[in-house]
Formats: structure tokens, C-alpha cells, sequence
């Protein structure tokens, strides 16, 4: 079983590496297997002490030097998590012992690793095939000398944007000097999604966790800013692979709970809209990843010289075979079944649900060449989309059917 889920581990390192999320994965044990550097610019914990390569000073506990028992930040019965010693390097390099990865309960305030818990328990025992969407608290590490200094100065000292460890795809004001400043009392708010991947005997076998630091309190002041948020599934390899049915709960759980804590200034930066979508399901349409580049979908992904992008060479389709197929990607409407064209159609909705929960939407583009998905005017004329956006057939408030489709493409 550990060799497949080093297999796994080893999948899910190039998706990190090409996610601009926070993104960590663990074991079922809650050890931390994994982290890209996103999450060590949001939260300051770097890979070398989460997977124990380095010793774990982290002081930061999430309470203040208080010895209260209850209320706020102090754990729901109570009682304060657990954590574990901070470790040595003496302990962790003695010939024959195995390093100690640092624990999820230890980047969570106590609070945070109970709902934590409770999430996983549910999933691992009872909806095998489920989703968490959630907000928590995660601990920014700071050594003993960080958070003296952090206290004497009364701010948190922020390292010099010239030696960021972020990649040139991500802009200067959502950078590492950025993002390391989303914090307040030793934690950053997060808005994070998660799920269990189950080895071969359905067994769970690792944790993978995407956060979202929010712009909760960022760039206040201005009554003429809104936030532009643009929601695909095809851009991923993980979301790529969800099936139909997936991918329209997808749009109803995961981006409606987005959409209402962006709107939210309490949770995140308030006035949202989005201002891109469409109804692709895989990313085939000509061109779109780039000319002559490939695609997820069928494992063609090379983008060559790019070092934002990292290569997709396995087939991405729920079937994950050499099923997956793009032939009929940019097929006319009145060549597609009516099942597809039913799930389109729902799909479509279900992201105008989602997105009405902020400000609205823009759609892709008016019309296109050649790719139906990506164009309103042909999904329209061809009974993708409702002929008054505001007159919709399907809400997310309604059951999402397994649409009897196959899923290498339709």
C-alpha cells in the first residue's frame, strides 16, 4: 500500500506544482506528505519542517498567553489540542529512526482541527465519495525569536519581496510579500476545499487540501473595486476528472459557498463578480491550451518551455485511459445526444445559481469559430442554455441526476 501511495503522492506533486493554491496533502494519519510553496508563502511553515527534514521550532499555538480554558480559539469542549513537541534534529537523524512529518492538527487553531475531524470522520466512514468546503484558522509558524520580535514590533516582520519564492505567474500585490501579511493574531483565514483518495481497497489513504487565502479586509476604502473571479474545472487535472454529475455539484456546493463568503466582507473582500465561464467539461476546444500544446483531457499536455505549466502526459478523464477522447470536442449542437445536451444545459445553470450568489456573470464570449462550449450565442440557439437567463428549468436547490453518459467524453 505505501507504494501506491507514493504512486498517488508522486501525481499529485506536479498538480501542486501547476496549482496556484495553498495546497497541502496528508496521509490518513494526518501526517503532512506534501506542501508547494504557495502554502508555505501563506502560512510561513516550510517543506523542510513539514515533512521533518528540519526541526519544528513552531511556538505559535493560536491562543494568547492566556490560561483560559474556554470561549474562542480554545477548543469547543474545552481542551487544547494536542501538539507535539517541537522536535530536534538530534531526534530526527539518529541512525534507524524515521523523521517526524509535522501533523495537520498542528497548522490548525483548535477549533479548526475539531471541525477538521469531524469532516473526516464522515467522509471516511459514511460518504466515501465527498467534498468538504469550509473555513478554518491556520497557525503562521513562528520561531521563539519571530514572535518576540513580532511582539516588540507589533506587527509581523515581513521578508523582502525581491527574494520570493513564488514563481512570476503570480502578480506583486497577491505575491509572497502579499499573502505573507494575511494575518491576524498568528493566523490566516483561509477558505479551504478537501477530499479523501481511497487506495485500491477503498480504504482512505491520503487527504488533498486546496486553500483559498480570501481578501478579507484587503484593499478597503474604495467604493469603485469589485473582485473578478473566473471558475473553470478544466484547468486542473483533478477537477478535469470529475464526472458529469460531478462537475454540476461542483458548480452548485463549491462555488455558491465561494461566492457568498466573498460577498461577505466578514469572510471575504465583498462586491464579487464573475466575469468569465463557460460550459466546457474538458479543455479540447482548439487551441485553448495553447497552439499545438495538447490537452489534459487525452494526456497531451506539453507546454514545452513554460515553467508556470507542468506537463500532463497520462490521460485526465474521469476514465483515466486510453478511452479519454477529444475527437468530438467541438462537435455541432445538433450532433450531440440529447443527454448531453441536457447535462450542458444543467450545467450551465447551475454555475448562473452560483455566480448570482455575487454580483452576476459574464459568459466567455458572444460567439466563436468552431467550439460550441465556448460560445452563447450557438449554446443558445442550440437549447444549451435557457432562453431567459433568469427563467431557469434547474436550481441548486434541486437533486443533481447520474446522468447515464460516458465519461471519456459524452
Amino acid at each position: 500500500m505505501e507504494k501506491c501511495f507514493q504512486r498517488t503522492l508522486f501525481e499529485y506533486e506536479d498538480y501542486m506544482h501547476q496549482c496556484s493554491a495553498p495546497t497541502i496533502v496528508c496521509r490518513r494519519t494526518g501526517e503532512i506528505a506534501a506542501a508547494n510553496k504557495e502554502f508555505t508563502a501563506l502560512t510561513g511553515w516550510t517543506k523542510d519542517v513539514l515533512l521533518g527534514n528540519e526541526p519544528n521550532l513552531n511556538v505559535n499555538t493560536g491562543g494568547a498567553a492566556s490560561t483560559a480554558t474556554s470561549g474562542p480559539n480554545t477548543g469547543r469542549a474545552g481542551l487544547a489540542t494536542p501538539k507535539l513537541s517541537a522536535a530536534t534534529l538530534d531526534s530526527v537523524e539518529t541512525e534507524g529512526s524515521r523523521k517526524q512529518p509535522v501533523f495537520i492538527a498542528e497548522i490548525l487553531d483548535d477549533d479548526s482541527v475539531i471541525e477538521f475531524y469531524e469532516d473526516f470522520s464522515h467522509l471516511a466512514f459514511g460518504d466515501s465519495r465527498g467534498k468538504v468546503y469550509k473555513t478554518c484558522q491556520a497557525l503562521k509558524y513562528r520561531t521563539k525569536e519571530a514572535a518576540e520580535a513580532a511582539a516588540a514590533m507589533e506587527v509581523t516582520p515581513q521578508r523582502d519581496p525581491r527574494k520570493s519564492i513564488l514563481s512570476s505567474r503570480v502578480i506583486r500585490i497577491d505575491g509572497e510579500h502579499g499573502i505573507s501579511k494575511i494575518e491576524k493574531d498568528g493566523k490566516v483565514n483561509c477558505r479551504y476545499c478537501w477530499t479523501i483518495k481511497r487506495d485500491v481497497f477503498d480504504i482512505p489513504m491520503l487527504i488533498v487540501m486546496n486553500g483559498l487565502h480570501n481578501w478579507q479586509g484587503r484593499m478597503t476604502g474604495y467604493d469603485d473595486m469589485a473582485l473578478d473571479v473566473h471558475q473553470y474545472v478544466i484547468f486542473n487535472k483533478d477537477q478535469i476528472a470529475y464526472t458529469h454529475q460531478e462537475k454540476v455539484e461542483y458548480a452548485c456546493q463549491g462555488w455558491t459557498e465561494q461566492a457568498q463568503q466573498s460577498m461577505d466582507r466578514a469572510t471575504g473582500y465583498g462586491p464579487t463578480l464573475f466575469a468569465e465561464w463557460s460550459q466546457a467539461d474538458t479543455d479540447c476546444a482548439t487551441h485553448l491550451t495553447n497552439v499545438g500544446q495538447g490537452n489534459r483531457w487525452t494526456g497531451t499536455y506539453d507546454p514545452g518551455d513554460d515553467a508556470t505549466a507542468v506537463a500532463v502526459l497520462a490521460p485526465g478523464c474521469p476514465t483515466k485511459d486510453r478511452r479519454c477522447d477529444c475527437g468530438p470536442a467541438n462537435a455541432k449542437v445538433d450532433d450531440m445526444s440529447d443527454g448531453y445536451k441536457q447535462f450542458l444545459k444543467m450545467f450551465a445553470e447551475a454555475q448562473m445559481h452560483s455566480f448570482e450568489k455575487g454580483w452576476g456573470w459574464w459568459y466567455w464570449t458572444w460567439d466563436t469559430e468552431d467550439a460550441p462550449l465556448w460560445s452563447y450565442k450557438k449554446a443558445l440557439a442550440g437549447g444549451l442554455m435557457p432562453a431567459k437567463p433568469w427563467d431557469r428549468a434547474f436550481d441548486c436547490d434541486a437533486d443533481v441526476p447520474a446522468f447515464d453518459l460516458p465519461e471519456f467524453y459524452r
